[in-house]
């Protein structure tokens, strides 16, 4: 998932240039970029920055281009990656053809970033009018359980749609997965960027390419929080199975010892 998350930055940005033109602004962009900045590691943004300059220099693509439209089908495959993780952590054997499955990394991916850009233009004036009602501040600590609510709905979103079969987590146990994996999340990222100012030796290890290797660990790490949900997500979903089957007069080894003596 790292892996593919990482080849997908470069279209994923592509994708983004493109719908901010669209249905946002410049602005929009701007503040998707500075949400990103406060994001990943320090040491990995100087990457992701010259990865940025490079889209932005360029002439902006249209929506239906095709060079967007192949942006897409790469970026896909990031989710694509996630889509196999998680039916691993749900026990589950996609029996869906390849390009079923492609379709709806697509379409996620695709809802995704027209979210994130209507998103970022609906928080630039709402975060102007806050500033002239001369509460400013207030907006430097609102962010943060907003930011919670955004990421614990997009993994509620991956752990609802994304697996195959008919025995994925659904209702409580899906949030409850989602608000795990948002806080682990959060919280191994800001470990990791204290680790990475303070301790960090990437750059005389690796030399040049120290930055993608700190953003290789980055993804890899917010994969694992994101997988570790799915997991608590299917787990709390088959403790409630046992619990029922032994309530019906199942098997059950509890039912069972009581049936013997």
């Amino acid at each position: 998932m790292a892996y593919y998350f990482f080849l997908s930055l470069f279209p994923l940005v592509l994708v983004l240039l493109a719908v901010t033109g669209i249905l946002g602004s410049e602005s929009a962009f701007d503040r998707i970029t500075d949400a990103a900045q406060k994001t990943v590691p320090d040491y990995a943004w100087q990457f992701v920055r010259s990865l940025i300059q490079e889209v932005t220099d360029r002439q902006r693509p249209g929506t239906l281009s095709f060079g967007v439209v192949f942006a897409l089908w790469s970026a896909s495959s990031g989710v694509a990656a996630l889509t196999g993780g998680l039916n691993t952590m749900y026990d589950v054997k996609d029996r869906r053809p390849w390009w079923k499955r492609r379709l709806l990394a697509l379409g996620v991916l695709a809802v995704g970033a027209v979210l994130v850009v209507f998103g970022a233009a609906a928080l630039i004036p709402t975060e102007g009018w806050l500033r002239d009602q001369g509460l400013g501040p207030l907006w430097a600590y609102a962010r943060w359980p907003v930011s919670l609510l955004l990421i614990t709905g997009t993994a509620w979103m991956a752990y609802a749609f994304l697996p195959a079969g008919d025995e994925r987590p659904s209702g409580r146990k899906t949030l409850v997965g989602a608000g795990v994996a948002s806080a682990l999340w959060l919280l191994a990222t800001l470990l990791f960027r204290l680790y990475v100012a303070g301790f960090g030796s990437f750059s005389r290890v690796y030399g040049a390419i120290g930055a993608v290797i700190v953003l290789l660990i980055w993804f890899y790490i917010s994969a694992l929080a994101v997988l570790v949900g799915g997991e608590l997500a299917a787990t709390l979903q088959s403790g409630r199975g046992r619990k029922t089957d032994s309530r019906d007069g199942g098997t059950s080894p509890r039912s069972t010892g009581h049936a013997s003596r």
